[in-house]
């Protein structure tokens, strides 16, 4: 069984492994580096929850309200998204996702529970 050596070999493995895609080898080799490794088990947990997240977007069926385009593009420019400090490595990627997948929740919930004026 080939060890897997550093976090970025690990990153490779986490979509299968969410996906339960890997073979036993596979999936006991990431297990062993996970169990060293608390950055890469950090990581991973932010992706399950991203694709959870997902999921339940899928799941819900959710029809967005008229004006959710337009309050999410005003949430952008007024720097409460800043989209041009994106971290695109991967625990940067997935807070992101996450931090969107929130912005969206808390925008199909209405103003009254983002604490925005109507």
């Amino acid at each position: 069984m080939a060890a897997i050596k550093n976090c970025k070999t690990a990153e490779g493995y986490f979509s299968p492994y969410i996906d339960e895609t890997l073979d036993q080898e596979e999936m006991q080799a990431l297990q062993d580096h996970l169990r060293s490794c608390p950055d890469c088990l950090s990581r991973l947990a932010m992706a399950q929850q991203a694709v959870l997240l997902l999921q339940r977007l899928r799941e819900e069926d959710i029809a967005l309200p008229e004006d959710f385009q337009a309050r999410l593009i005003q949430r952008v420019l007024s720097g409460e998204l800043a989209l041009d400090a994106l971290d695109f490595s991967w625990q940067g990627l997935l807070t992101t996702i996450v931090q969107l997948l929130d912005l969206v929740f808390g925008l199909l919930a209405g103003p009254q529970a983002s604490g925005q004026p109507a």
